[in-house]
């Protein structure tokens, strides 16, 4: 009887768990200084830094990651006063089944701090960790939660990104190419008094599709301000955004765009709040500029108790034209709303502008009968006829006046106009 021909098994290496300081300008290697494919499996890896040097890791390899490779959980403590680079896994992560680790990095204080949570390039299906990073106060911190580039059907992980305390902070959830991939739904937190620039997914989204992200900008104190710079998906996002929720620091200037600050494709529908007492808000549903082709996000923009100026989805459209009030344009300007005009030309999310009592001196820039927006001011115990004794015309715009200091004007629309449609513009 002939013998049966058997498949030899395949055999899974696992890399020991090692504690390494690290030395001045010398890049350490938590596992394999090459390649590392097929069945392995990264140790479980602690990296020291030095304090005053050049401190650099990777936490598996420093080649690429393919064919079911699986990273370890490796940690990095930065050290003070010096540089910190951190690659949570290898240079590259590559094909189905190759799975990036769990890594934390905590940066170094009054230094730099590079953090990529995964690889340089993810890309052919590889998925990214779930990865916790963290900058040093008095530093700067670039910070992504998987790699630079996450490219060709390439899944980031859920990370959480904290940016450090009187830092520069450089925040971004997946990547800072995304082209063809996904983002993971990451939670981005800045830092207070500091400068912070959180991306919910990538700098350049180019056909990704974006996470569902947690963004939260850093709180000033009576010492010093903060400066919030946030998207929901990316800076150019053209693509698909995600389901973000964006909130913006106290005592700061925030920032606030629901996908992008340059858009085109799907909008998500995004839940920005504005920051409170001390705050100047600018919030965005979708971006600053869109494709007006594209289709606008039902976003929900809510006030604090900063001064927030408020757009449903975007300021400028793909035309280059404003999009104030109801956008029918005329010799590229926009034309008050009026009942009897015909479809418009733009045409955009159902957007919420939520008040509630002590909301500031809020503006809205792009209330639209036709997109179904509405004001709503459940919050503040009102019926709809009171609005009859709190509503003025104020040049071409209507003012909603609660008193003591706090209003909503609304560009475009006359006293008379709003009046009339109140029922289909605000829940009370």
């Amino acid at each position: 009887m002939p013998a049966i021909a058997t498949k030899p098994a395949t055999k899974t290496v696992k890399y020991a768990n090692d504690k390494i300081q690290l030395q001045d300008g010398v890049a350490a290697v938590g596992d394999a200084g090459a390649n590392f494919s097929s069945r392995a499996i990264g140790g479980n890896d602690t990296f020291y830094g030095g304090d005053g040097q050049d401190n650099i890791a990777w936490g598996d390899t420093d080649g690429t990651m393919s064919g079911g490779a699986i990273g370890g959980n490796d940690v990095f403590y930065g050290g003070d006063g010096g540089s910190n680079t951190f690659y949570g896994d290898g240079y590259a992560m590559e094909n189905a089944g190759t799975l990036g680790g769990n890594d934390r990095f905590e940066g170094g204080v009054d230094g730099y701090n590079l953090a990529l949570g995964d690889a340089v390039v993810l890309a052919d299906s590889a998925r990214g960790g779930n990865d916790h990073l963290a900058g040093g106060d008095f530093a700067i911190n670039l910070l992504i939660g998987d790699g630079y580039a996450v490219v060709a059907d390439a899944v980031g992980g859920h990370d959480h990104l904290q940016g450090g305390d009187t830092a520069v902070n450089l925040l971004a959830g997946d990547g800072y190419l995304m082209d063809e991939a996904a983002g993971g739904k990451d939670h981005l937190t800045g830092g207070d008094e500091s400068l912070n620039l959180l991306i919910g997914d990538g700098y350049a989204m180019l056909g990704a599709v974006g996470g569902d992200d947690h963004l939260r900008g850093g709180d000033g104190t009576g010492d010093g301000y903060s400066l919030n710079l946030m998207v929901g998906d990316g800076l150019l996002m053209l693509g698909e955004g995600g389901r973000d929720h964006l909130q913006g620091g106290d005592d700061a200037f925030n920032l606030m765009a629901g996908d992008g600050y340059i858009a085109a494709g799907v909008m998500g529908n995004d839940h920005l709040v504005g920051g409170g007492e001390g705050s100047l808000n600018v919030m965005l549903g979708d971006g600053y500029l869109a494709a007006s082709e594209s289709t606008f996000g039902n976003d929900v923009l809510v006030s604090q108790g900063g001064d927030d100026l408020m757009f449903g989805d975007t300021v400028l459209e793909g035309d280059g034209y404003a999009v104030i009030g109801d956008p029918i344009f005329v010799d590229g300007l926009a034309t008050p709303p009026s009942l009897t005009d015909p479809v418009p030309v733009f045409v955009g999310g159902r957007d919420v502008f939520s008040f509630s009592a002590g909301n500031g001196n809020d503006v809205i820039g792009d209330l639209r009968l036709q997109d179904g927006d509405r004001i709503d001011l459940s919050a503040m115990g009102l019926a709809l006829s009171d609005l009859d004794d709190l509503i003025v015309d104020n040049g071409s715009d209507a003012l909603i006046d609660f008193g003591d200091g706090n209003s909503i004007t609304v560009v475009g629309w006359s006293e008379a106009d709003l009046e009339a449609n109140a029922a289909q513009l605000f829940t009370v």
